[in-house]
């Protein structure tokens, strides 16, 4: 199965995905957890409270972008500004 790209996918990768609830849409990362013949179940990443979509979520893999997430560290120092 692959990805709206192209890519192929398999359970373990780091996915962005969208999520549409009646007509709100919003674009979630997540991990995959299985992959069905049409679906791929994404476990959500910090949608603990978030009502816009769930835990888990079952979305058709064209919906769905195979991305390399790194956490991103507040104190980044190449984003400081000096003020001399």
């Amino acid at each position: 199965m692959t990805d709206f790209l192209g890519r192929e996918l398999k359970v373990g990768d780091k996915v962005v995905a969208l999520a549409h609830r009646r007509t709100s849409s919003t674009l979630y990362r997540g991990v995959i957890e299985k992959i069905t013949n049409k679906m791929v179940t994404i476990k959500t990443a910090g949608s603990k409270h978030d009502w816009r979509y769930e835990e888990t979520m079952c979305v058709s893999p064209y919906k769905v972008v195979k991305v390399d997430i790194e956490k991103r560290s507040d104190n980044n120092d190449d984003n400081a500004k000096s003020s001399d």
